[in-house]
This record gives structure tokens, C-alpha cells and sequence, in this order.
């Protein structure tokens, strides 16, 4: 079934738009596939006179991929997101209290409200609070080679070009600058089971800031998914999506992100796959999203 088509939706990663590996999927030459995807996230990232970031934001994302021949693929990711402040505070807070796990300082503040709030050395503030309606991602291009497959080595594995092209809005939380990127990724089946996904990549960006934190220049990029098969038509995932920091020296937000997945694909008809997946932050919530849902559909034909 292959990975989860999820991007990165860490509060300061989704500043850059940030290039993810993708799967080797094998199309063969002239087959297009088509995916259409619906992230939601609720955000809670506090630490009294640092930084301040609370909202939610719902992520959709259009991916085309054609099959120029057996070994090539070339296509384009198209994003729109809406942000606000959100309706799911007080249901997390509960859970939260039922599992006894600590609020973070999220009780600190009402509930249901959007806001970026970083605070600089010298005392300053970049305050964020208006709420948008929907607003454009960057455009991002993409081919892919196909190196190897199972079927002829040990595993498949391809490698990936990406371009991001400036159609984003700075204003908006997103950079609007271009970028470029480079990746490999591996599947292999380890049994009649299980299956293995691996990736990795880099994206190479313009030297810029957010509210006048620097940010780097490359960021790096891990994916591991395991796969399993509990029938032919549905698997079950578990996905671990982690990326070094996007600041360059701004507490954790400098640090490494990790964002994990539990889910499913279930395929609905001969040619359409469905996904879902529960992105929670147990065990790593300092620069992650609190908790979200994903849920695409997939066309081959």
C-alpha cells in the first residue's frame, strides 16, 4: 500500500514548506496517479517569554504523478491551507487530564484562539494573531528515478529532484521563496506481512527569517513506516516523520522534530486506495503538532 502521503505539520517546519521524501511507487510508462488529501492539525507549542503558538490548521494537498516511462516519474504538489483558532482545546485538556498528562501551559490561556507569539533576546515580540481563510502553499515539482526493484535486487529503491516554486505568501506563514531538494527511498518486504519504507532527503533554501528568527539553509529529512498486511485489500501503518530544525538558534524549535503516525490504507475498488491516519505527540510535543487527523484517496490508472 505504501506510506502515508503526510508532510511535516510541526509549527515552524510548515514555514518552509518542507520537502518530503516520497515512496517508489513503480508506475509504469503513461499510468497517472492521483491523490487528494485532508490534514488537520491542532497546534500547542508554550514556553513563558520564548514563544507562544496555539490554533489549528486544516492542510489540503493535491498530488499528480504520470509515468514518463518504467523508470521515470515526474509530477507537481499543490497545497491551500485554512488556519484559526479551532474548536478541540477542551476536548485535548480532558484527555489530557484523563491520561494525566501534563497541559504544557495550555490551561494558561482560553481556549479556541490563533496565535504566534516568538520572543526575541532583546525583549521584543512577533505577534501573530489574525485568523485566514484559505491561502495557497508553495507550488512544488518533483521527478523521481526508479534505481532498483524487488524484484531484480534486494529492495526498490528510487531517487527524487524536487523544486519549490514561490507561489506561497510570506504573510500567510509561509516563505514564498524558491528552493530545491534531493531525496532517496527504499521499500522492502521483509515478509508476506510486513513491509518496510525508508527515506531520506534534503532541502537547500534561501537564507531567510521569520519574526526575526533566522532560519537554516538546509533541513534534513527522515522517513520509516512499517506496513502490515492484515489482507490483500488493507494494511496497517505505524510512521515516523523526523526533520532537523528550522531555526537557527530558537530553543527547540533548533532541534529535531518528530512526528508519528498511526494508521491505515484500505483499498476501496480496483484502482482507488483510502488512508487514515491519528498523529498524536506522546512522547516528543515541544515541536510538534499536539494531536491531528489525516485522512486521502489515492487513483491509479
Amino acid at each position: 500500500m505504501g506510506p502515508l502521503t503526510l508532510n511535516s505539520r510541526s509549527p515552524l517546519q510548515m514555514l518552509r514548506l518542507t520537502m518530503t521524501p516520497r515512496a517508489p511507487y513503480p508506475l509504469q510508462a503513461g499510468q497517472m496517479m492521483v491523490s487528494q488529501t485532508f490534514t488537520w492539525t491542532n497546534q500547542w507549542s508554550f514556553k513563558p517569554g520564548v514563544y507562544e503558538i496555539d490554533g489549528e490548521i486544516l492542510r489540503e494537498g493535491t498530488y499528480l504523478t504520470w509515468g514518463a516511462t518504467d523508470w521515470l516519474q515526474v509530477g507537481i504538489e499543490l497545497g491551500a491551507f485554512h488556519r484559526s483558532g479551532g474548536f478541540a482545546d477542551g476536548f485535548i485538556e480532558g484527555f489530557h487530564d484523563a491520561i494525566e498528562m501534563t497541559q504544557a501551559g495550555r490551561d494558561r490561556r482560553s481556549r479556541n484562539h490563533f496565535a504566534v507569539r516568538l520572543t526575541h533576546p532583546n525583549g521584543t515580540e512577533t505577534v501573530v494573531t489574525n485568523d485566514r481563510s484559505i491561502s495557497l502553499e508553495d507550488t512544488l515539482l518533483f521527478a523521481q528515478v526508479t534505481l532498483t526493484t524487488e524484484r531484480r535486487s534486494w529492495a526498490t529503491i528510487a531517487a527524487g529532484l524536487q523544486i519549490k516554486l514561490p507561489t506561497g505568501n510570506a504573510q500567510d506563514l509561509f516563505d514564498g521563496k524558491t528552493a530545491g531538494g534531493v531525496y532517496v527511498s527504499a521499500a522492502k518486504m521483509l515478509s508476506r506481512e510486513f513491509v518496510a519504507y525508508a527515506a531520506m532527503g534534503g532541502g537547500f533554501y534561501q537564507p531567510e527569517s521569520f519574526g526575526g528568527v533566522a532560519l537554516v539553509e538546509a533541513q534534513w529529512t527522515g522517513m520509516m513506516t512499517i506496513e502490515y498486511r492484515l489482507t490483500e485489500e488493507f494494511s496497517i501503518l505505524v510512521q515516523n516523520l523526523f526533520i532537523s530544525g528550522a531555526a537557527k538558534k530558537y530553543d527547540e524549535f533548533s532541534e529535531f522534530s518528530y512526528e508519528v503516525t498511526l494508521g491505515f490504507k484500505a483499498r476501496i475498488t480496483r484502482y482507488t486506495v483510502l488512508e487514515f491516519g491519528l498523529i498524536e505527540n506522546l512522547i516528543f510535543y515541544e515541536n510538534s503538532p499536539d494531536f491531528g487527523v489525516h485522512i486521502g484517496l489515492t487513483m491509479i490508472r
